[in-house]
């Protein structure tokens, strides 16, 4: 290969990655765009932390929520039937860090309609019944979405305390492999 080749080469490898660096980035972009338009939310990921909806939801797994929406008839909080798995913040139940009421997800097991008011009444599928103030009651305002899609395990290094270590190493790593075809590339 003679020096007119190997300039051309190290100019055009680096061209090439950006080149699909910047598609990935884009195509990573109309994703995120396209999961938030679809479920009415700017974060429609929550991860679940206990395990009190086993065997159906595992702690760790990741779910992908729809919002409420009034016009919705998917997450409508008047849409909801027994059997839907909704996520909803209970004032009784406040996070000791943040003071902010914690987000359950639980399984809908029984709905009261009244003249002027919905009340709903939710159980975890591990627990062996309801728990007051926990469970129910239920109100719009506490509502928060229903669950669409659950991605098993991928939320395991959102609750890992490791999870700044794990990140740190997967950037690294992916930093010494473009290196290394950089550099193998050049060679």
């Amino acid at each position: 290969m003679n020096e007119d080749e190997k300039a051309k080469m190290s100019s055009a490898f680096p061209r090439k990655y950006i080149i699909a660096l910047v598609i990935f980035a884009v195509i990573a972009f109309a994703v995120v765009v396209t999961i938030r338009y679809t479920t009415n939310t700017f974060n429609p990921f929550f991860v679940v932390a206990s395990d009190s909806m086993v065997p159906t939801l595992q702690v760790g797994d990741l779910i992908l929520m729809k919002r409420v929406s009034d016009g919705d008839a998917d997450s409508s909080f008047n849409d909801i039937k027994v059997g839907d798995i909704i996520l909803f913040k209970n004032p009784h139940e406040v996070d000791d860090e943040t003071g902010q009421p914690i987000t359950i997800v639980h399984r809908v097991v029984e709905i009261n309609d009244t003249a002027d008011n919905r009340i709903i009444k939710t159980k975890g599928d591990n627990n062996p019944e309801s728990i007051a103030d926990l469970d129910y009651p239920i109100y719009k305002s506490y509502y928060i979405g229903k669950v669409m899609y659950v991605i098993p395990a991928i939320g395991t290094l959102e609750i890992s305390p490791y999870r700044n270590y794990v990140f740190v190493g997967i950037s690294v790593t992916m930093i010494a492999t473009l290196i290394f075809i950089f550099r193998r590339g050049k060679s």
